[in-house]
């Protein structure tokens, strides 16, 4: 007796603001923490890339499912797993992103014009590493539409009444020979989601290595 349809597009509205928020939450930290390390080096790049390897060295979903039990589910709870989860992926890429250019000569230029780390970093590096950033960024928006998916599957990630597609899909296998739409409907939402924004992403990399 439930609109599968209006349930669909609400579960996919939240599962791509979660992914979204978890891209925007870790990925952010990660390319800060890739920035510091790549540009400066040094004790900088050892303390931090440590704890980076540290937190890298746990599976990835095993440690998301950690945190939530701790946390308790529901959706904020999601995003801060899945970002401190993120972390480091994009902190590796960021950092050997920033540490190609650091000593590039318009860098040196702005080093000796006086220009503050914070500014080279900000508006002299960071532009020039878009081409490099935006394909994880896609790659990364993909990866947490799937670990949300797979930790509300699994019930301990967003729950009703929230809506979700990983709980959709968990909750339609009780009807699969009553109302199989209810699953594929649910199944290819989440497949249409991620090969959309992996056709978007491809395309600004196309966009962008044409403009470079």
């Amino acid at each position: 007796g439930r609109d599968i349809f209006s349930r669909v597009l609400k579960g996919a509205g939240t599962t791509a603001v979660i992914a979204l928020s978890t891209v925007l939450l870790g990925g952010g930290i990660g390319v800060l923490v890739g920035a510091l390390t790549g540009y400066f080096g040094g004790i900088v790049d050892e303390v931090l890339m440590r704890l980076n390897d540290a937190l890298n060295a746990f599976p990835s979903v095993l440690l998301a499912l950690v945190i939530v039990s701790v946390l308790g589910s529901g959706k904020y709870n999601v995003v801060i797993a899945l970002s401190i989860v993120f972390v480091p992926s994009f902190a590796r890429v960021s950092r050997t992103a920033f540490a190609a250019l650091r000593d590039a000569n318009y860098v040196k230029s702005a080093r000796l014009m006086g220009t503050s780390s914070l500014r080279i970093l900000a508006v002299q590096i960071l532009p020039n590493t878009l081409h490099v950033l935006l394909p994880a960024f896609t790659i990364g928006f993909n990866n947490a539409v799937l670990a949300e998916a797979s930790m509300s599957y699994l019930g301990i990630g967003v729950k009703p009444p929230d809506a979700s597609l990983g709980y959709m899909l968990s909750e339609s296998q009780s009807m699969l020979s009553a109302a199989p739409w209810y699953a594929l409907c649910t199944g290819m939402t989440i497949v249409l989601l991620i090969f959309g924004v992996g056709l978007i992403g491809e395309g600004m990399n196309r966009q962008n290595k044409e403009v470079g």
